[in-house]
């Protein structure tokens, strides 16, 4: 599943790109070929509303949780054919911080980077990178507010699916769906074992409802019955 949207990352520098600018991004064209989206925590229960929420480790072995979009192709079912996001449904954060992303250069250090391959960062119109003085605009302090609060939300991400894992709650998972009369298998994420859960020691059933964590279990396997939602897309 590709989560993938950026193609041309650099890091932002003072000297380079002190007339940089940012246009309004028209659509989500960028976006169409997105089959799944990284999603934290703190967008659980919009995100459940419209999407399978499941969760992965990526290369590094990180904990992720993601908004699957689309079945095995790859599509973006929520981007429509003219760019525009389906009415309604939710847009995840990861998404709407285009084209800005956070780099990480050491082990305790962000740096704010954007993709240049969008036509939307230029040098001629748009909101301004710095201001007259060198120094990073309102604008720019505005999304890096934004990438703050997204970065501490992923962290509490990890953090609760690492407990759920640790309680051994996470398995394997594929989703069945029948398009067009015929079967289509979705691999490769897991999913919160209901018999599992329902099982648990009394004193473990605490921590997750304390940390909060069982309030988002809950709207991850309600989202779970979004994968039909994704099939309805699909043959619009």
């Amino acid at each position: 599943m590709s989560i993938n949207i950026y193609k041309d990352v650099r890091v932002i520098n003072r000297d380079e790109d002190k007339k940089l600018k940012v246009a309004p991004i028209e659509g989500f064209s960028y976006a169409s070929d997105v089959g799944s989206c990284i999603i934290t925590v703190a967008e659980f229960f919009q995100a459940a509303k419209s999407q399978p929420v499941v969760f992965a480790k990526n290369e590094q072995g990180d904990y992720l949780a993601l908004a699957v979009m689309g079945l095995k192709n790859g599509k973006n079912v929520y981007v429509k054919d003219d760019g525009t996001w389906r009415e309604n449904e939710y847009i995840p954060a990861f998404i709407r911080r285009y084209p800005f992303i956070y780099i990480q250069h050491d082990v305790d250090k962000l740096t704010l980077a954007i993709d240049h391959d969008n036509k939307a960062v230029n040098k001629r119109k748009g909101e301004a990178i710095f201001d007259a003085d060198g120094e990073p605009s309102d604008y720019t302090q505005k999304v890096l507010g934004f990438l703050d609060e997204y970065q501490q939300s992923s962290n509490h991400t990890q953090a609760m699916i690492k407990m759920l894992d640790e309680k051994g709650l996470l398995e394997d998972a594929t989703a069945s769906i029948v398009k067009n009369g015929d079967e289509v298998g979705l691999t490769g994420f897991k999913r919160v074992n209901e018999e599992k859960l329902a099982s648990l020691a009394d004193n473990d059933v605490l921590d997750l409802i304390k940390s909060g964590v069982y309030k988002w279990v809950v709207a991850h396997l309600m989202s779970l019955a979004n994968f039909q939602k994704l099939v309805a897309f699909s043959e619009k």
